[in-house]
């Protein structure tokens, strides 16, 4: 649980995004000052999968569910970083990080079906990865703060 200062002080924010499906569009979210850009594209169009990374994630399409959602993290929020197998909590995902608190509270998290696909700014997660089977992407770019603290 938050100190009772610093849950008065974290910014609180829900966005339902893509209600029918995703298209290109950009969020801004005044309570962090950070954007988030969405793009659909062919995986023809990426020729260079590592382009993702803290700023930017790649999703495979056809992986995530629509509606997304946008909010800031909860407390017992899980996901499954990419690269792992295993959930792990994102408060210790930041602990293990050293992110400093001001930036956590203020990170776009993006849910796919009740679910964690990216802590925008700092990883997405496995299950909503691109494969070899992938033909089309969703690519989202966080503009602005949290960012500035990867």
């Amino acid at each position: 649980p938050l100190a009772p200062e610093e849950a008065a002080a974290a910014p609180v924010f829900f966005y339902t995004l893509f209600p029918d499906g995703a298209a290109d569009f950009s969020l801004m979210i005044p309570e962090t000052g950070a954007r988030v850009d969405f793009t659909v594209i062919s995986r023809a169009d990426i020729h260079d999968v590592t382009v993702g990374g803290e700023g930017v994630a790649l999703f495979d399409l056809e992986r995530l569910s629509f509606p997304l959602t946008i909010r800031n993290a909860r407390p017992g929020d899980r996901f499954v970083p990419l690269g792992m197998t295993g959930h792990q909590k994102v408060k210790d995902f930041f602990i293990n990080r050293k992110v400093p608190w001001h930036l956590r509270r203020c990170c776009p998290v993006v849910v796919s079906g009740g679910k964690i696909a990216w802590l925008a700014g700092f990883r997405m997660a496995d299950p909503v990865k691109i494969t070899p089977d992938t033909t089309r992407i969703l690519k989202a770019e966080l503009v602005g703060p949290p960012a500035s603290g990867r």
